[in-house]
């Protein structure tokens, strides 16, 4: 997201490229992280709705699918502590006064699954 209002920011090439780099990178690993978690959701449905799988095996499966978000959460939180460090003081400061469209947010849920690199950190 933060691309999408370079010239509000006044990044310089050097700055821009470097967040372009990492939201490209981040796009990538969040795409993984995002198999991981829908693997780990659909195994614990699967599971759950067999008659003979325990309550062990279920709680296993749960904790499973936490995990992975919280893999997907920390890697989110690296990624944005990344790119505030690639911009200036002032530039932070600015970004947390603007408005920012975050799509998915918006109340339209079509929108969700879209493309995941444009996130504003």
């Amino acid at each position: 997201m933060i691309t999408t209002h370079a010239d509000e920011l006044e990044l310089s090439d050097a700055r821009l490229g470097r967040i372009f780099r990492l939201n490209l990178k981040h796009s990538q690993e969040h795409k993984q992280y995002r198999k991981r978690i829908r693997k780990s959701m659909m195994h614990f449905h699967h599971e759950s709705m067999k008659p003979s799988t325990d309550d062990a095996t279920l709680r296993k499966l749960g904790n499973d699918h936490i995990e992975a978000f919280k893999a997907m959460l920390e890697q989110h939180i690296r990624n944005r502590n990344v790119v505030h460090a690639i911009l200036t003081t002032e530039q932070r400061d600015q970004l947390k006064t603007m408005k920012m469209d975050h799509g998915m947010h918006s109340g339209d849920r079509r929108k969700h699954g879209g493309n995941h690199s444009q996130h504003s950190y």
